[in-house]
């Protein structure tokens, strides 16, 4: 078991990237596999309007790339809440599973 206490500001935005990054994958499979069975898919590139498996196609690359950078930029806005809400509230989360504990350096700030 883990338990973060802390985490610094990089980390978190790592963390963040990678769970948004996730989403968008999810999210743009759905949207292809949406597509292939006649949903109402599109995709716009300002003046190009593009529907159909194509698009499909296009959201299952482009919605992982446009999702993480949201998930980064919504990180840098909630890094603050969430370090007051885990430092005050919750007094450290507790995480189960397979980790490697590299010791880099003892104080985060």
């Amino acid at each position: 078991m883990l338990e973060i206490k802390k985490i610094n500001f990089v980390s978190f935005i790592k963390l963040c990237a990678v769970i948004a990054c996730s989403w968008g994958i999810v999210l743009g499979l759905l949207l292809f596999i949406s597509s292939i069975f006649g949903g109402n898919v599109y995709c716009n590139f300002g003046s190009i309007h593009i529907t159909g498996v194509i698009a499909g196609i296009m959201n299952m690359f482009l919605f992982p790339i446009i999702i993480t950078i949201g998930g980064i930029l919504l990180s840098v806005v909630i890094y603050l809440p969430f370090k007051f809400i885990n430092a005050y509230v919750l007094k450290g989360i507790k995480l189960k599973g397979v980790f490697n504990i590299i010791e880099e350096n003892k104080d985060l700030e």
